[in-house]
This record gives structure tokens, sequence and C-alpha cells, in this order.
């Protein structure tokens, strides 16, 4: 979530590249299908705090706004619908998450990506960084005045 900041799969500042056929990293069979099964597990304790009433990633989301998430059926991604951060202050999507980007430095992609006719009032965050990364944001963002 934070710009900048490395931790996806295939992003050599995770510590890991993935190979270029990824069957060539389950077939080794070694480490890298330990690594990959530790990050996997990690974004779903990720998933499971962001969205975990009581946990400190859901109250820091709750306390930027944020409590109407989407169920996650995929990839690491939460969708969130922000109508209070956007319509209700005059912005779209895009121009909430790119105040973001520029005042907080918190990546979000705007909802219009995903839903042209209601895409205005959502937000997509990424939970495949760090713990402490989506901390940090999470902190950011509760802590941001429109």
């Amino acid at each position: 979530m934070l710009a900048g900041e490395g931790g996806a799969a295939g992003d050599e500042s995770s510590g890991w590249a993935l190979e270029d056929d990824p069957a060539a990293v389950v077939a080794g069979a070694g480490a890298e299908v330990v690594v990959l099964d530790s990050l996997l597990t990690g974004r779903a304790q990720n998933l499971a705090h962001l969205k975990g009433v009581g946990t400190r990633f859901g109250e820091k989301l709750a306390a930027a706004g944020i409590t109407d998430i989407a169920p996650a059926d995929g990839a690491f991604y939460v969708y969130a619908h922000v109508p209070h951060l956007t319509t209700g202050l005059g912005l779209d999507s895009l121009q909430l998450t790119s105040r973001w980007l520029h005042e907080l430095g918190v990546a979000a992609t705007s909802g219009i990506d995903f839903d042209l006719a209601r895409g205005h009032e959502y937000v997509r965050f990424s939970y495949a960084g760090s713990r402490a990364d989506l901390i940090e944001a999470c902190d950011l963002l509760a802590a941001w005045t429109p």
C-alpha cells in the first residue's frame, strides 16, 4: 500500500524473484515452494487483519472511515466503498487516490478502473505488502484530513 515499497511476488525487493515459468518454481520443490507458501500465508493473515473487527488494521481502516469492504474472493486486494471520502467531498476515487499518493505516499487504485458506473465511490488496496507497511499505511489514512 505504500508507494515505492516492494514486497509483491516477483519484486526483487521482496527477497525473491518469480521464475519466468511459475511451474518451474513448483517443480523445483525446494525453498521456492516454502517461500511461496509463506507469502500466501502472510497475505491471508494480512486480509484477516485488514477486515477483522478489533484488529489493528481493521481499527485503523475504520478510523479512516473505511468500513464497507467487499469480500476478497481472489487476488490480494480489498475493495472498499468510500462515498464519504469521494462524492461526499466533491471528489471521485481517482482524485482521492491521487491525493493519498501525493499527500501521504499511500498507493491505492481508483474503483473507476473496475466499474465505470459506480467505481467513482470505490478504492482498491493491495494487502500483498508487509504487515509493517500495511500498519503504516492504515495509520497514515486514519490521520489524514481531507
